[in-house]
């Protein structure tokens, strides 16, 4: 083999073991984001933020500033996919060398 094809080998090989670390870890990624939204914990003691109440329902008497943090802790998991799969991407499609 000549010495582009090894590369592009190489490549491909360390983006697919990023993508398959990102699936490996989205899993407990988001039973912490549940804990950090839930309101009670098994013990029923204030562990959340309050985003969601013990019956299911969203919880309506939130400050602005707190929705905003329920919100930013709903898209911690979807950016994290997004920037691992997008540095997997850049691995095979551009020159970028991780040592």
């Amino acid at each position: 083999m000549n010495r582009k094809a090894v590369v592009g080998l190489v490549k491909v090989m360390m983006a697919v073991v990023i993508l398959i670390l990102i699936l490996a870890l989205a899993g407990p990624g988001r039973h912490f984001i549940t804990l950090a939204r839930n309101v009670t914990d098994a013990t029923q003691n204030q562990v959340g933020l309050g985003c969601v109440l013990t019956n299911g329902s969203t919880n309506n008497t939130l400050t602005d500033f707190q929705s905003a943090n329920c919100i930013a802790v709903d898209l911690i998991n979807p950016f994290f996919v997004f920037v691992v799969i997008g540095i997997a991407g850049a691995i095979i499609i551009g020159r970028v060398v991780l040592t």
